[in-house]
């Protein structure tokens, strides 16, 4: 069952949540792209590109700064995050460049780029980055900051 969003209790339960709606999307653009359905491929990339940019703004400009701040200025783990989401933004502005030339191939290899990253990326974060922020916050200061990040303050 789909958790209704009130009931995420951490950064990481609230952001691997958004991966896996985010993979789920995407996964549909591939299959849809596969099949030269290049309308529906870009309604729902359109969709998947808002979702993942709101996505890597919320890490860059709540998650990241608290978590520098809570680890005593430490941003090992923040800037290579930073770099994939440099790599991730170039990726999806080809995979929509692509889709609006309807190029499969073009599309297939901006698909490649994206997938060069996201997999190590969102396990560094699942199993590092977000944990770490979690241990670091009381029940309350986790509760804020995911209301924050769900955009409900």
């Amino acid at each position: 069952p789909i958790m209704s969003m009130s009931e995420f209790q951490s950064v990481t339960s609230y952001l691997m949540f958004d991966h896996d709606r985010l993979d789920a999307i995407l996964y549909e653009v591939f299959a849809l792209v596969a099949e030269s359905a290049f309308d529906q491929a870009t309604g729902r990339f359109a969709g998947f590109q808002a979702g993942m940019k709101r996505h890597l703004r919320i890490e860059e400009e709540i998650l990241f700064p608290e978590f520098e701040r809570r680890s005593g200025g430490g941003s090992g783990p923040t800037d290579l995050a930073r770099r994939d989401h440099g790599v991730v933004r170039e990726a999806l502005a080809e995979m929509q460049g692509a889709l609006a030339a309807r190029d499969a191939r073009a599309f297939f290899a901006a698909r490649k780029k994206f997938l060069s990253v996201l997999p190590a990326h969102h396990a560094q974060e699942e199993q590092l980055l977000y944990p770490l922020i979690d241990a670091s916050m009381t029940d309350e200061e986790r509760r804020a900051i995911v209301a924050r990040m769900r955009g409900d303050e």
